[in-house]
């Protein structure tokens, strides 16, 4: 489990249908473990462009969009507003409003392999 505080990246793992946890070692990112739930302070999203087009051209899986942050506990509250990113519909991290999302204070990562929620 990483240290209250440590920066983490976050992202859906649809194999395991966890949330999937990497940190920064002296040999770059590599993951950490993988989480039913989570909270996070200072959440900004990270996508790769060029990952998005290659993964939307030869239609498979691999990780091409996270959140930076910080890990706050394996626990989730409930309640915020839904983030969702799904790059055969659109190249960003959006709302149910379809508003941008570019980053937020904290951010929830709930069991059942939903939608993330941050807190406005």
């Amino acid at each position: 489990m990483p240290n209250i505080g440590e920066q983490i990246q976050v992202y859906k793992n649809l194999k395991t249908k966890l949330w999937s946890v990497r940190t920064r070692t002296p040999k770059g990112w590599r993951l950490e473990g993988h989480y039913d739930q989570l909270t996070v302070s200072n959440a900004t999203p990270h996508i790769s462009v060029k990952g998005a087009e290659r993964i939307k051209n030869k239609q498979s899986r691999e990780v091409v969009a996270w959140i930076d942050c910080y890990f706050v506990s394996t626990e989730a509250s409930d309640g915020g507003t839904e983030v969702h990113y799904n790059p055969y519909r659109r190249s960003d991290f959006h709302y149910n409003s379809d508003a941008t999302f570019s980053g937020c204070d904290a951010a929830f990562f709930p069991p059942n392999n939903s939608p993330f929620f941050v807190e406005l």
